[in-house]
């Protein structure tokens, strides 16, 4: 190739607690030194998040600066794969990308960046059952998900029976914004319960 591009998709979406791969390919006319760098947040001006130089052309060793071992490279750059990896996303990841390139003959950046956005499939936390000697009894079902799921009892003979989200319990608990509490009160009939959790990414019962 006698020109310089690059490769990158729009948005990756990972999933909390997993490793996510940045996809970043290239061409350029020549094979020299490789310097790869990877931004956030802004195009050209952005901190950089990691930074390596390939010493030697025939290395497959890119010699990283960086102290956060979350980022590695899992391109080779004598491949033009310049594709990083975050460990352990989380939330605070959820930004956009940029990947760089440098040559001694010239440098080329992405200007459109990729996404990365962080998801969480439904699941459930914790369950508890609150005795109530008037009324029943009480049951609170604690669920994790990004975006925030449904909550749904499954009550005696398969019968669905919404749940009330507990503002004061919410407060109190001061439960993080990827998580919510449902509850069903005054539970007068003995039986098998279910708290079932639903988001575009999953289900858990």
């Amino acid at each position: 190739a006698n020109s310089w591009s690059m490769k990158v998709p729009d948005k990756v979406t990972a999933i909390k607690g997993n490793p996510a791969v940045l996809p970043c390919t290239f061409t350029s006319p020549n094979k020299e030194i490789i310097t790869v760098i990877w931004r956030i947040l802004k195009h050209f001006t952005g901190q950089q998040i990691f930074n390596c130089t390939q010493e030697v052309i025939t290395s497959a060793v890119c010699t990283s600066k960086n102290e956060n071992s979350r980022y590695r490279l899992v391109g080779d750059p004598r491949q033009k794969n310049l594709s990083l990896l975050i460990d352990n996303v989380g939330y605070e990841d959820s930004m956009k990308y940029f990947c760089r390139v440098e040559l001694n003959t010239g440098k080329y950046e992405t200007q459109t960046g990729t996404d990365l956005h962080v998801i969480t499939p439904a699941r459930i936390l914790n369950l508890t059952v609150l005795k109530n000697t008037t009324n029943g009894f009480s049951l609170l079902c604690l669920v994790e998900g990004k975006p925030l799921p449904k909550i749904t009892w499954i009550g005696p003979g398969n019968r669905e029976i919404p749940a009330t989200n507990s503002a004061s319990l919410v407060s109190q608990l001061e439960i993080p914004p990827d998580q919510m509490q449902g509850q069903m009160q005054n539970v007068m009939e003995d039986g098998n319960y279910t708290c079932k959790a639903v988001n575009e990414h999953g289900i858990a019962e």
